[in-house]
């Protein structure tokens, strides 16, 4: 790795230096080459490359070139999440909410996860919208996790759709209404949720036929970018 790209952006060369560059950190990864891999992220993580950081907590957390080790992952992850990097702040966040490398501890979980959501991390939004619906690590807010879950629904987030669908089918936080539940469902189904597709199927034999033509058209009519969360 010679700089410190995002990752989607080193992702995107991957396809086409790989075969030239063989070296790079990340390409040696992806060819199993963890060694190599290791050599090149040490000395840039050291000298506090925020990438090579959370890559060498990769390479902890799955035993990848080094011994597994979800302590010294969760201290890479730590490292390159303090300077903002948006994927350690989740799998920090994780590790937290899962005890995991660190001390179960709900409240660090939520910090690490919002900062990650607020970066537009979908499942991140996803998992602090969870943790709203809940309180857990954070006072129950039902309003704040559909704010959070229609975030991470324009994104396309199946979790999050599914969860939109579930509160509109029980009220939660909004008032119920079949129809908004089915079109979420339809929606998370479409993203490849198959216990979605079966609330589908139940959910649409509680309706009449108009209802089940009106959330279809919801559904279809549905865009993501224009759609907001109710008071944002």
């Amino acid at each position: 790795m010679r700089s410190s790209l995002s990752a989607a952006a080193l992702c995107v060369a991957l396809a086409t230096v790989c075969n030239v560059e063989a070296g790079d950190g990340l390409c040696a990864y992806m060819q199993r080459d963890y060694a190599t891999a290791l050599a090149e992220w040490q000395p840039l993580a050291s000298k506090g490359d925020a990438e090579a950081q959370y890559y060498l907590g990769i390479l902890h957390a799955n035993g990848e070139g080094v011994p597994r080790s979800l302590e010294k992952a969760a201290e890479w992850f730590r490292m390159s999440a303090q300077q903002g990097h948006v994927l350690a702040q989740y799998r920090l966040g994780i590790a937290y909410h899962t005890g995991h490398g660190v001390p179960l501890d709900y409240s660090s979980a939520a910090s690490w996860l919002r900062l990650a959501a607020r970066q537009g991390h979908a499942r991140a939004q996803y998992r602090i919208g969870a943790m709203y619906a809940i309180g857990r690590g954070v006072r129950r807010d039902r309003v704040e996790a559909l704010r959070w879950w229609y975030a991470s629904a324009e994104q396309g987030e199946s979790t999050a759709r599914f969860a939109l669908g579930r509160a509109y089918e029980q009220g939660q936080g909004v008032l119920r209404n079949q129809v908004q539940a089915l079109m979420w469902y339809r929606l998370a189904a479409a993203r490849g949720s198959r216990t979605a597709e079966k609330k589908v199927i139940e959910i649409s034999k509680g309706l009449t036929a108009g209802q089940v033509a009106q959330a279809e058209r919801l559904a279809r009519e549905w865009r993501a970018p224009s759609r907001r969360p109710p008071g944002g």
